[in-house]
């Protein structure tokens, strides 16, 4: 599925466990829309009782930006969020 918050699109897919982000192209970096998105997804996992995934985290700032926001590495390049 498409999803946009501000000037940050994404693609994602839900699953029974999680709501995984597959891509994010954020078209104005620094503005805060990204947080936003992240905020979007964290109301929706408490919700449900999902677990938050992000497939494919290959810039290594944004992976050090996700572990101070609570998420793990699952493997080399995919990192989590718990929820349930």
């Amino acid at each position: 599925q498409d999803g946009r918050v501000g000037t940050c699109a994404f693609q994602w897919r839900a699953t029974a466990e999680a709501y995984e982000i597959l891509t994010v192209v954020n078209d104005v970096p620094g503005n805060g829309d990204f947080a936003h998105m992240l905020d979007w997804f964290y109301e929706s996992c408490q919700r449900d009782k999902r677990n938050l995934i992000i497939r494919a985290v290959w810039n290594k700032r944004l992976g050090a930006h996700l572990l101070k926001r609570g998420f793990e590495y699952i493997d080399n390049e995919n990192m989590i969020k718990k929820f349930v």
